[in-house]
């Protein structure tokens, strides 16, 4: 069964008698699917969830969606009045957490870039993502991985590289982050 409604939306998480994945609703929102019962939409994304990953405590959900529309840009998308210019209208996606206990999400990493792959660390007290200037492919040879200090809300780089950074992995005692990487000549 396409849990997720589309083959393209991230891999179904488990959560013992329940698994979560984005809504099968057209609008990728997270919802807990109990083994046996109906759906409980979690997240009122607007703009949908792109990925999303279990703290591993699994008492919040991190995940990643395009900056909420505004009042006007709705209201084009209502009366279909809602074109975009190919390389310039980008939908940057942004960093939220999700607290399952009160289903409040908050959106911790902001900004005109995309976000992607977070990766709590196995503490739960920092995230590790990537960020791409643009959504164009051309621009992931500039990926950067990034660490988000959840309780401050302080983010950084990891470190300096002229090619392209990402999919950030824990160690298991969380000292240290694997990250696969290119140098610069070799990013084009």
């Amino acid at each position: 069964r396409d849990l997720a409604g589309s083959e393209s939306m991230p891999p179904v998480e488990g959560g013992g008698t329940s698994i979560t994945a984005p809504a099968a609703s057209g609008d990728p929102k997270l919802a807990q699917l109990p083994t046996g019962g109906e759906a409980e939409k979690l997240s009122d994304s607007k703009s949908g969830v792109t990925g999303f990953v279990w703290s591993p405590d699994g008492k919040r959900i991190a995940y990643v969606a395009p900056r909420a529309p505004s009042a006007e840009e709705e209201q084009k998308q209502k009366e279909k009045d809602d074109a975009q210019v190919v390389d310039k209208d980008f939908q940057f996606t942004r960093l939220w957490i999700l607290e399952l206990d009160s289903l409040k999400a908050r959106e911790v990493v902001t900004g005109d870039f995309m976000v992607g792959d977070p990766q709590w660390s196995p503490d739960g007290t920092r995230i590790a993502y990537t960020v791409t200037r643009t959504p164009k492919a051309d621009d992931g040879r500039y990926a950067d991985v990034h660490v988000l200090t959840v309780a401050s809300g302080q983010t950084g780089k990891l470190f300096e590289n002229d090619g392209p950074d990402g999919s950030p992995r824990w160690s298991p005692n969380g000292n240290s982050i694997a990250v696969h990487t290119k140098g610069a000549k070799n990013a084009g």
